[in-house]
Order: structure tokens, then sequence, then C-alpha cells
């Protein structure tokens, strides 16, 4: 992370931001590139992959990711 505009706190306040923008139920939308900096720089930080089995299995699984089903 050079840029400094690219801080974990700079991305937080990004995704929340966006999620109130586009009046998402849910407090923030990070984009690829977002999560996989935060898994990169936030110590403990994890990707959850919560696409539906179908998906995790014809599509691929992001490695390193925790899979939970969405629709169980």
């Amino acid at each position: 992370m050079e840029n400094p505009a690219e801080n974990p706190a700079a991305i937080l306040t990004r995704a929340i931001a966006r999620a109130q923008e586009l009046k998402l139920s849910y407090a923030g939308a990070l984009l690829p590139a977002e999560a996989h900096a935060l898994t990169l720089h936030l110590p403990g930080a994890k990707l959850v992959d919560v696409r539906t089995r179908a998906e995790l299995e014809w599509v691929g699984r992001v490695p390193g990711s925790i899979a939970v089903e969405w629709n169980t």
C-alpha cells in the first residue's frame, strides 16, 4: 500500500460510503481489490465467500477464503 489513500481505514470509509450511497442493507461494500488489500494488511482479516454451493463448485473458490453458503 504505497498510496496513503489506500490504508485500511480509507478503504473501510469508502466501503461504508458506497453502501450508503447504494442504499444497501449491509454496512459496507468492498470492491474485490479492496477486500484483497485488507486481507493483506489487516492482521486477522478473513475473506468470507458467501456464494451458493453451486457457485462455489462451478465457478471456483477464492484461495484462503472461508466459504459460508448464503442460501442454507
